[in-house]
């Protein structure tokens, strides 16, 4: 883990360049967790990653264009994995204008080998346990992470989020991959992560426009709805 809180180790991130894909993570100061505002809540850390390394970047300390200028090229031009990542999206499109194009959601790919059976449930502690050996402790969710000096805890919790991405991606690809399907992705989920499984391709794929409809809404024609 490597926290950064200081604009000249912004530098280490291009370490991250040679990956296809990064593991990544936010932790958000939110003020009502019953009504969450994608406009104004804040993200304070982004955590971000692969195989190797976790880099942890702190945005009350950092200058946020700076932040921007490294971490956008990452984000948008590489494959990206999390876990609920339309939570993630939404706070990096609207703290700071990035917005990946590939992604890889750990939950949703947990809701499509559940095949349906509403009885699974799919938060990233749950879904760990199911597919791995790996536990995670979520008790630091909802700590306060608008204090000006974090713990070593809330920073381990951090890390620890996407650190376990990593064994679970890679379970939930190789069961994906498993299943007997007529036909095969051959688009981006396939080239960048390795997932020729067409429901998880066209899964991650409407995830990003969901997104979008989501942070700007659609038009709707009110007369039409009135008469209906």
């Amino acid at each position: 883990m490597i926290y950064i809180t200081d604009d000249k180790d912004l530098e280490k991130l291009k370490s991250l360049e040679k990956d296809k894909y990064l593991y990544l993570d936010t932790e958000v100061v939110i003020r009502d967790f019953e009504n969450i505002d994608f406009f104004n809540d804040r993200i304070r850390l982004i955590q971000i990653g692969n195989e190797e390394d976790i880099y942890i970047l702190d945005l009350f300390k950092l200058n946020k264009e700076n932040v921007i200028t490294y971490l956008k090229p990452l984000i948008e031009e590489k494959g990206i994995v999390g876990h609920n990542l339309k939570f993630d999206i939404k706070f990096l499109k609207t703290n700071l204008n990035i917005f990946p194009k590939i992604v890889f959601d750990t939950m949703i790919a947990s809701q499509i080998l559940s095949k349906g059976d509403n009885g699974q449930r799919h938060s990233l502690a749950l879904v760990l346990k199911r597919y791995t050996d790996e536990e995670v402790d979520k008790s630091y969710q909802k700590s306060v992470w608008n204090i000006e000096n974090l713990s070593k805890e809330q920073l381990d919790y951090a890390a620890k989020d996407v650190q376990v991405l990593r064994k679970l991606f890679n379970e939930e690809k190789n069961l994906l991959n498993s299943e007997s399907l007529l036909k095969k992705a051959i688009g981006d989920s396939y080239k960048v992560f390795g997932v020729y499984n067409p429901v998880s391709a066209l899964e991650m794929s409407f995830l990003l426009s969901l997104v979008d409809i989501e942070l700007t809404g659609i038009p709707i024609d009110i007369d039409e709805v009135q008469r209906l």
